[in-house]
């Protein structure tokens, strides 16, 4: 370009190239930072006992054949082998994706024969801790088995390292359209070249360079230098305007990406639901009380037929709130975390210290108006029998205000239903009956088939004072006090944001590491799960067929490797463009693999956000609706500014490639196709390029397998083509004959502009003022065709009007037009200054018909529109 003197062009592509290389750079940065953030994870300390002897070291340090000591609280720094526990639970959901902590023990896993090769799934490794994970209750002693990358994360890191980023569609795409036009620029590159030569009077080395130059030229009109530069634009907009709803974009391409998607993988925990146990449903004197609000929030009310209860009229059930206070190890920590939402900088997160059915116990009493410390100090301590994964309860002994001693005991419903001989009804202490335990075990297994982990709550008046109490003593013939329902709750606007993707025509699927049953349930719930799909375990997807994977929808206990398997089977054998969301280290290689990468900000590890190409700020599920309408509207955007360029220079390539072969016709000049460029290829893109996003295109289907022409988009640009070339070569033809040809006005001195040296017949200059201005007009009021494809003109002017876009149009024909008309006092001036022009004043008649050529093209495409939307074509 610089060869040609076009200074400006070649700013333009060296700063594409800038652009390019600093985006490289960016990404080498991005895959180091996964790096450095898995290596974090190793930075722990943990006790181990080495030669007899407890010690502090680091976790970098530790070898297999040390022995871990860990407690309530402790991360696992390395996977290890139990050998001791004592009530362990541990909270594996940033590994395996299950929301409840897992009771860990030391016993033999035993395995079948037929599952030798598959191994255990992670979520049945009942004795094994793995690094990452925490301790949620009790303590052990275990056995390294494996450090660094010898540990199931590990493995996790491994596979990051090597894995390469999937490709962006708009990126394949746009590669492929980049060697397409190569190949047409240099085969019109070479015609022309070698036609100029073999038509040249003579060939020397100044013919070659300016028959070079003259070739080049043709080519580069049907090279659209500006669009990498407005595309990127584009995205650019998006993600700032993605970012005001708290939308972090990672990966710049991904926008668009994003919008393509037609497969949505989600995680479960954290993701679908808050990762937050709540009590939904509370039974007590045979009533059943909703519970309102959802997490670690304390705010909802406590409801009985609709209307709110209050605690201090009712002293059983007051005694039932302490019992579940007092007969808890969990407490609930407030903090203050940054997000990026419009008008938001700082949120309040209360975080579990604990099991999370316990601090859903507390939050209930919050919600109860009540506060878990003051109720706590009522009271005098004597002992706890901490919960036991073998007997699945736990108890605790107090003596309260009148000296007077009480047993308040919680666990597995079963195992509390079998030990009570009596129950609470009607505010009494009754004997229950068998009739009375059937019923209450029946509604029970109704709430765990509904996806609910019932908790039930008992009681015990202890006659006698003693120094230590056993726990047949203490847990047996109980009275009944009542049970909740828990579960995982459902993020809000979860399901409405489901729904709006299906009717885009994008299959949501579930990913968890919990039971199928609870899986389904939940999916149920969000309409991810519906008649006539499936529910795909873990252990099965390796041999699952292509049908069951398009009936898929839900996949349960499920392994980071399993998460890789799916990511690329919808990618390779359906051709999909994927999109995965996680929160956990378990997701983030399936965030990697995936089209785009969706990660969780709040609950996020720094591994997932890493990988992911964007981060959801405030872990709202329906901002992924969001960002999918903004990606298509991108994606339509962009399409529609290829259309526009491809359009275009599709006309001027044909055109001018035809008018090379006319000798001594000069149809521009260097300054005139300058002008055309910065006025015609720049102005209307710009418009397009801040244009807002079309009203109707989440009901749109999906277009991953779409290239950036679909067959339809294709038909309508030849034939946008083929009308724009009508007028311009009907310009050319009429100014050659006495409908078109030079007039007095155009060749009046005083008022025209007539340069005698450069054209050989007068009516080369006229031809070229006709068809440069029929490509003024035609080209640029295309825009208004083309925006909303799917629409008629008049309805999208109506109803999304643009003024950038009516300026920038008019702008574009208005500098034409005072140039035609003023061309006999400013063409002089401007050749003055060196600014040389090739055009001449047209008459009233020239401009009629300029107008009618210009316009034709304009009306024949809105006919076709027309006619495609009555054949229920789109665009």
């Amino acid at each position: 370009m610089l060869f040609l003197g076009e200074i400006g062009s070649a700013a333009i592509s060296f700063g594409i190239i800038i652009i390019n290389a600093i985006t490289a750079i960016v990404q080498q940065f991005r895959a180091q930072k996964t790096i450095e953030s898995l290596k974090k994870i190793r930075a722990l300390t943990s006790n181990t006992i080495r030669q007899g002897k407890e010690q502090e070291i680091s976790a970098i340090e530790l070898i297999p054949g040390d022995i871990l000591v860990l407690k309530q609280g402790d991360k696992v720094p390395a996977d290890a082998r139990i050998i001791e526990t004592v009530d362990l639970t541990v909270d594996e959901s940033i590994l395996t994706g299950e929301s409840l902590p897992v009771e860990k023990n030391n016993q033999i896993i035993s395995i079948e024969d037929d599952d030798l090769e598959n191994g255990v799934p992670l979520q049945d490794q009942t004795n094994m801790l793995f690094m990452g994970t925490y301790l949620t209750t009790g303590r052990s002693k275990s056995i390294v088995t494996g450090t660094g990358v010898n540990t199931e994360i590990g493995k996790i890191s491994k596979n990051l390292a090597q894995v390469e980023m999937a490709d962006i569609p708009l990126t394949k795409k746009m590669n492929r359209f980049a060697k397409f036009l190569a190949l047409v620029v240099i085969i019109l590159l070479v015609v022309v070249f070698v036609y100029s030569l073999l038509t040249a009077p003579a060939i020397n080395i100044h013919t070659i360079r300016d028959k070079f130059k003259f070739a080049l030229s043709i080519g580069m009109n049907i090279v659209p230098i500006n669009l990498p530069l407005l595309t990127t634009i584009i995205l650019i907009t998006g993600v700032l305007n993605l970012a005001k709803g708290g939308v972090i974009i990672r990966n710049l391409s991904a926008v668009e990406s994003l919008g393509r998607v037609s497969v949505i993988l989600s995680d479960k925990t954290g993701t679908i639901t808050q990762n937050q146990m709540t009590v939904k449903k509370l039974w007590y004197n045979d009533n059943i009380y909703d519970v309102e609000g959802s997490g670690y929030d304390k705010e909802g009310r406590i409801l009985l037929k609709g209307k709110e209860i209050n605690i201090s009229t009712e002293p059983c059930l007051e005694l039932l709130f302490l019992s579940i206070v007092i007969n808890n190890n969990s407490s609930i920590q407030e903090e203050e975390i940054k997000v990026k939402v419009k008008g938001q900088d700082v949120k309040v997160v209360r975080r579990s210290l604990g099991a999370p059915t316990e601090t859903a116990l507390l939050v209930l009493a919050e919600k109860a108006a009540l506060d878990p410390f003051i109720m706590k100090d009522r009271f005098q301590f004597v002992q706890e029998l901490p919960f036991d994964s073998t007997v699945k309860r736990m108890a605790t002994v107090i003596e309260n205000e009148k000296g007077e001693y009480m047993a308040f005991v919680k666990g597995a419903s079963e195992i509390i239903l079998n030990r009570s001989n009596k129950i609470v009804l009607n505010d009494k202490e009754i004997i229950l009956t068998e009739t009375k335990l059937t019923e209450l075990s029946d509604l029970i297994k109704k709430y765990a088939n509904e996806g609910f982990r019932t908790l039930s709550i008992a009681f015990k008046r202890i006659s006698e004072k003693k120094d230590k109490y056993e726990r047949e003593e203490v847990e047996n013939d109980l009275t009944f006090h009542g049970f909740v329902a828990i579960l995982d709750p459902p993020r809000e606007g979860v399901k409405e944001a489901v729904d709006s993707c299906e009717s885009a025509g994008i299959r949501v699927v579930m990913i968890t590491g919990d039971h199928p049953n609870t899986a389904k349930s939940i999916a149920s719930q969000m309409d991810i799960f519906e008649a006539g799909e499936i529910v795909v375990e873990g252990k099965d997807i390796k041999n699952m067929t292509k049908d069951d994977l398009s009936k898929a929808a839900v996949f349960a206990r499920v392994s980071p490797s399993d998460k890789e398997i799916i990511v690329r089977r919808l990618q390779d054998e359906e051709n999909r463009v994927v999109a995965m969301t996680g929160d956990g280290i378990n997701d983030s290689l399936a965030l990697k693999l995936s089209n785009t990468g969706i990660a969780m900000g709040i609950a996020g590890t720094d591994v997932a956000k890493e990988s992911a190409d964007m981060v959801i700020s405030d872990d709202n599920f329906t901002s992924i609706e969001k960002g999918i309408r903004v990606g298509r509207g991108l994606f339509s955007k962009i399409r529609t500014l290829i259309y526009y360029f491809i359009c275009m220079d599709l006309v001027e390539g044909i055109f001018f490639f035809s008018l090379a072969f006319i000798p001594n016709f000069e149809f521009y000049t260097f300054i005139q196709h300058m002008f055309l460029v910065l006025a015609v290829h720049s102005l209307p893109p710009l418009a397009l390029t801040f244009d807002s996003h079309p009203k109707e295109v989440m009901k749109e289907p999906p277009r991953d397998t779409e290239e950036i022409f679909s067959p339809s988009v294709l038909k309508l640009l030849i034939f946008h083509v083929l009308f724009i070339l009508i007028g311009v070569i009907a310009g050319f033809l009429l100014s050659s004959t006495p409908i078109l040809g030079p007039n007095a006005e155009n060749l009046n001195p005083f008022i025209s502009f007539i340069d005698i040296f450069r054209n050989t017949f007068a009516w080369h200059q006229k031809a070229a003022t006709i068809c440069m201005t029929i490509l003024f007009i035609s080209e640029p009021i295309m825009v208004w065709n083309i925006r909303r494809p799917n629409s008629p003109v008049n309805k999208s002017i109506k109803e999304e009007f643009n003024i950038l876009i009516l300026i920038m149009v008019s702008l574009t024909i208005v500098a034409q037009v005072l140039l035609v008309v003023l061309s006999g006092s400013v063409i002089p001036r401007l050749q003055a200054m060196g600014i040389d022009f090739n055009q001449m004043y047209l008459s009233l008649t020239d401009w009629i018909w300029v107008i009618l050529l210009s316009i034709q093209s304009f009306i024949a495409v809105e006919i076709y529109k027309w006619r495609a939307r009555k054949k229920n074509i789109f665009f």
